[in-house]
């Protein structure tokens, strides 16, 4: 199902709309058991905020050392306000640090 979801959103012509519809194959492929398609699915998305979601999704359902470098990667594209709350479930207390971090 994913891989044919994956199909008509490449059919999409608008960038952003397909993007938009990538988001949530990225999302059926990490919970069909797919992370490495699906993070390569992730980083083909043209726009930086939607690729941001795209790989927060992927954060959200990953295991914890997939999910940090995931993070990792969104701070870099959107800033660090997209992946705070998966950041913080997957490394509790790691907002209280990024918050001493930035304001010392």
């Amino acid at each position: 199902m994913a891989i044919r979801a994956e199909a008509v959103a490449h059919r999409i012509d608008d960038r952003w709309a397909q993007g938009e519809a990538l988001v949530a194959v990225v999302r059926e492929l990490v919970r069909y058991g797919d992370p490495g398609r699906a993070e390569t699915l992730a980083h083909a998305i043209v726009y930086r905020a939607t690729r941001a979601r795209a790989l927060t999704a992927l954060a959200e359902l990953s295991e914890p050392s997939l999910a940090r470098r995931l993070a990792a990667q969104v701070v870099v594209l959107e800033g660090w306000a997209t992946v705070l709350p998966v950041l913080e479930r997957v490394v509790p207390g790691s907002v209280a640090v990024v918050v001493d971090q930035l304001t010392s």
